[in-house]
């Protein structure tokens, strides 16, 4: 899904298979691949090298809760962000928006029990 010249973020990218799969077969200007764990952080950076793609990808090892700060300080809007981070995510989405170009895209991906779905859709995170 990503076009060419997008700058795209994986907020939790762990040891970075989208943005590895992005560089790899779409054309996008930047990937930003952020985690807080820095164990993953060094696996990240071993894919991106074995990989190929280390002109494609920058890999930040921060807490996604200060990528707002990070990002408005280097005047950045992304076009996509990737938010995998199945039961925690909805936390972190106030974060996405704020970074985020006024027609951009977010996947976005959630796990929670059926009844508490009217719940996440109204903004309620608890």
């Amino acid at each position: 899904l990503v076009k060419p010249c997008e700058t795209v973020l994986d907020m939790f990218t762990g040891v970075a298979p989208f943005p590895i799969m992005i560089a790899k077969y779409a054309k996008p200007e930047m990937i930003y691949a952020i985690d807080k764990n820095k164990d993953a952080i060094e696996l990240a950076k071993k894919n991106i090298l074995i990989n190929n793609v280390l002109d494609k990808i920058e890999i930040i090892n921060i807490d996604s809760k200060e990528i707002y700060k990070l990002f408005m300080i280097k005047n950045i809007k992304l076009d996509r962000i990737i938010m995998n981070l199945p039961f925690f995510g909805h936390e972190f989405f106030n974060y996405a928006i704020k970074i985020l170009k006024e027609y951009g895209f977010i996947h976005y991906y959630t796990i929670l029990d059926e009844k508490n779905i009217k719940r996440r859709w109204k903004g309620n995170t608890k």
